[in-house]
């Protein structure tokens, strides 16, 4: 009888046992699938100008820069435009018109940092064509013989190259700007070289003829 009733008290108690303890959650289930693959970092924000800063602008050119830009314009505008004459003569005269062609881009390569500078700047009057009377200089061309061409055109050329050289040959010094003085004593050397290689090809084909 007494195993009957320990046996009871010992029942009860285990029962009561287990009803105070919460009831454990099943493990969640895994994934049948990968993770998805972590967003990538974002991208590091612009720096911010410093309060009140603003871009720095550039000064305007002083006088002397503008005159100088200003007549620069005009001679780089009328070799351009001499050079232009017989590059576009491939059909008649191949040779002439490739080393004219050469020389088209020599001096574009030259007035493209020139605009540039000058645009930074706000310098816009620079030479955008020739003046009537060289206009008018260069359509004489088209009235001569095709046997006297080169001549003719390697004179004018010649004449234009080593006038132009002897205008921008100090012009350099009154130029204040330090961009513009490197660039301003860089033409003056092509101008140089120029004048001095037009020549030479002017003379030696009026030895030929």
């Amino acid at each position: 009888m007494k195993k009957l009733i320990l046996a009871f008290i010992l029942s009860a108690s285990l029962a009561q046992a287990q009803n105070a303890q919460p009831a454990e959650t099943p493990p969640a289930t895994p994934p049948a699938t990968p993770p998805a693959t972590p967003p990538a970092a974002p991208a590091a924000p612009a720096a911010e100008p410093k309060p009140g800063g603003k871009a720095e602008k550039m000064k305007p050119f002083s006088p002397s820069d503008q005159k100088f830009a200003k007549k620069t314009s005009e001679v780089l505008q009328y070799q351009l435009k001499l050079a232009s004459r017989a590059s576009s003569m491939r059909e008649k005269d191949a040779t002439l018109a490739t080393w004219a062609a050469t020389k088209a881009k020599e001096l574009t390569d030259k007035w493209t940092p020139f605009a540039t500078l000058c645009q930074k700047h706000g310098f816009t009057d620079l030479a955008a064509d020739i003046s009537k009377k060289e206009t008018g200089e260069i359509a004489k061309l088209g009235k001569v013989k095709d046997e006297k061409f080169r001549v003719e055109y390697l004179e004018m050329f010649s004449k234009e190259a080593r006038n132009a050289h002897k205008d921008m040959e100090n012009a350099p010094k009154m130029v204040q700007d330090p961009e513009l003085k490197i660039w301003a004593e860089g033409i003056v050397a092509v101008l140089k070289t120029n004048a001095d290689e037009i020549e030479n090809k002017f003379k030696e084909e009026k030895k030929r003829k």
